[in-house]
């Protein structure tokens, strides 16, 4: 008898002993055995995954992607009603309005992997994507005018044609990034 075969009878005569309470086979102790060294593998194994993760910020941030693409899944889904939220507020307050479907495109934007500031986002946008890319820009640029304004308590000198101008400009924004269908668009029902 080898070394070995010493040490894993004495192992296995241990095991019954200890398991005789039960009466389980020799058969039983070895899967059960097999198992728990298995489960003790693959916490050993997570636990250096995690710590070269944390070692690797790289990785790290290809997990987080996965785990927010499956967020913003869920956020892509519930887009029509909350655009539908941002039409009601148009409806009832046009300068709300703006400022609604501005974030509201803001966060598509973010969603869609761009990173920054708004206008950070909009200069990595490509113009094949975003089309409408320079109208956007301006008229991010008219709402920043606008919240300066109230800022300063000025009046702002707009009409109701100027502000369904600015949400037609995001909303053929939002139709070519696909998150809108043609059917969705508010200047299209008011027309």
């Amino acid at each position: 008898m080898s070394f070995l075969e010493v040490i894993f009878n004495k192992f296995l005569y241990l095991a019954e002993k200890i398991t005789g309470i039960f009466f389980l086979s020799t058969f039983n102790i070895i899967k059960s055995f097999v198992f728990i060294v298995s489960l003790g593998i693959t916490f050993f194994l997570i636990y250096f995954w995690i710590k070269l993760e944390i070692k690797n910020r790289d990785e790290y941030r290809y997990w987080n992607y996965i785990f927010k693409s499956s967020r913003d899944y869920f956020f892509m889904k519930k887009q029509k009603k909350i655009f539908n939220q941002i039409k009601e507020i148009f409806y009832k307050d046009n300068l709300q309005g703006i400022f609604e479907i501005h974030d509201f495109f803001d966060l598509v934007l973010s969603t869609f992997g761009y990173q920054g500031s708004f206008e950070e986002k909009i200069k990595t946008v490509d113009e094949k994507v975003l089309p409408n890319k320079e109208e956007i820009k301006k008229a991010f640029q008219i709402i920043s005018l606008i919240k300066n304004k109230i800022q300063n308590n000025e009046s702002i000198n707009l009409s109701a044609d100027d502000f369904l101008m600015i949400f037609k400009t995001y909303e053929e924004a939002l139709l070519y990034l696909r998150v809108l269908n043609s059917e969705d668009l508010l200047a299209k029902n008011q027309e």
